[in-house]
C-alpha cells in the first residue's frame, strides 16, 4: 500500500501578506467612517478621535516608564486621573467635557498600561460610564441593563482603539510607513446624513449572560446558544451580521469572548486581529499555514502570543 502524499501548503508571499494587511487596514478605515451600528454611543467623529488618540498614546512619553513597578494595591484608576500626559488635542477640541477626559484616560490606560490594569481599574471604569453616556436612559433601565450596557460601551471603546493600535504596531514592526487614519473633518463631513443608531438592549438580545472567573476574571460574556433569535434586536439585525456573530461566539476557547458585548465593533476589531494573528481558514492548522509566508508555523504564532499575554498578565 502506498503512503499518502504529504500536504503541501500554498504559501503566501511577503508581497501578498503586505497587500492583505493594507486591505485590512483600509477596511478598518472604511468601517469607522460607516454608519454606526445600533447600540453605539460613539458617533463617527468620536470613533476617529478614539482611533487617532490610540495612535498618539503609544508614543506620548508617559511619565511612568513601562518597566516601573508600582506599590501593591495601588489604585491605578485614581493614578490615571492625575496623569498629565493622558491628553488628546483632537478629543479635547471635538469631544470635550467629561466624556473627552474619560475617553482619553481610558484609551491611554489600555494602550500604555495593559499590564497595570486590574479588577479595581476595570470596575471603576465601568462605574464611571453611566453618568457620562447613560444619563437620559438610566431611569428606565434595570441595574442589570445598566451593568451590561456599561460593559458594551467599554467594549466599543476598546475595539476601536485596539484595532487602530494593532495596525500601527504592525506597520512599525514591518518598518513600513504607518497607514493613515481618516481626519476628524472627514468623519464629520461624511456622517452628516447618517441616521442616529437605535438602542440595542443586550439583555433582550440574550437569553442568558454568563459570568465565570475561569473564563474572565471580571467580564460578562455569552455564547451562540445564549442569543435569543426571536428578540427584537435579532429581527432588526442584518442576516450577514447575525450569522457572523453566531459564528464568532460559537466557541468558548477565546480570551476575546467578552468583547462581543459590542458585537459589531468586536467583529471589526477581530478582522484586524485575524490578519495579524491567524486567519479563519488556518485555525485548524498546527504546522505551516497557507495564509502565512513559508517557514512561519502555528508554534511560532502561539509562542509569541503566549509570551506577550504572560508579559502583560491580561485578565480582561
Amino acid at each position: 500500500m502506498g503512503s499518502e502524499s504529504p500536504k503541501v501548503a500554498n504559501y503566501t508571499s511577503i508581497r501578498e501578506r503586505k497587500a492583505s494587511f493594507r486591505n485590512t487596514a483600509d477596511t478598518y478605515k472604511k468601517y469607522i467612517l460607516s454608519p454606526r451600528p445600533n447600540g453605539s454611543v460613539l458617533n463617527n467623529m468620536e470613533c476617529v478621535c478614539v482611533a487617532r488618540c490610540a495612535r498618539e498614546a503609544a508614543f506620548c512619553g508617559d511619565e511612568l516608564p513601562s518597566g516601573v513597578c508600582m506599590k501593591p494595591g495601588i489604585d491605578f484608576f485614581e493614578w490615571m486621573q492625575n496623569s498629565k500626559n493622558a491628553v488628546s488635542k483632537e478629543i479635547n477640541e471635538y469631544v470635550g467635557g467629561e466624556k473627552g477626559i474619560f475617553l482619553t484616560r481610558t484609551i491611554h490606560a489600555i494602550i500604555l498600561h495593559q499590564h497595570r490594569l486590574d479588577k479595581k481599574w476595570y470596575e471603576k471604569t465601568l462605574l464611571a460610564i453611566p453618568s457620562i453616556f447613560l444619563v437620559d436612559k438610566m431611569g428606565a433601565m434595570t441595574q442589570e441593563e445598566i451593568t451590561i450596557k456599561s460593559t458594551a460601551i467599554f467594549c466599543e471603546i476598546l475595539a476601536i482603539a485596539t484595532a487602530s493600535h494593532g495596525i500601527q504596531m504592525a506597520c512599525i514592526a514591518n518598518q513600513e510607513k504607518i497607514l493613515e487614519l481618516p481626519s476628524v473633518e472627514e468623519a464629520i463631513k461624511i456622517s452628516k446624513s447618517y441616521p442616529t443608531p437605535e438602542d440595542f438592549n443586550m439583555v433582550s438580545f440574550l437569553k442568558k449572560v454568563r459570568r465565570d472567573e475561569k473564563v474572565s476574571d471580571w467580564s460578562p460574556y455569552y455564547l451562540t446558544e445564549d442569543i435569543d433569535l426571536e428578540s427584537p434586536e435579532c429581527k432588526k439585525m442584518s442576516k450577514k451580521d447575525l450569522d457572523n456573530i453566531l459564528l464568532h461566539v460559537k466557541h468558548l476557547q477565546q480570551p476575546r469572548i467578552c468583547s462581543y458585548m459590542a458585537p459589531i465593533d468586536a467583529m471589526a476589531m477581530m478582522e484586524v486581529m485575524f490578519d495579524l494573528y491567524i486567519s479563519h481558514s488556518d485555525k485548524g492548522e498546527f504546522g505551516e499555514m497557507s495564509s502565512r509566508s513559508k517557514g512561519v508555523n502555528r508554534v511560532h504564532l502561539e509562542t509569541v502570543a503566549s509570551g506577550y499575554a504572560k508579559a502583560v498578565n491580561c485578565g480582561f
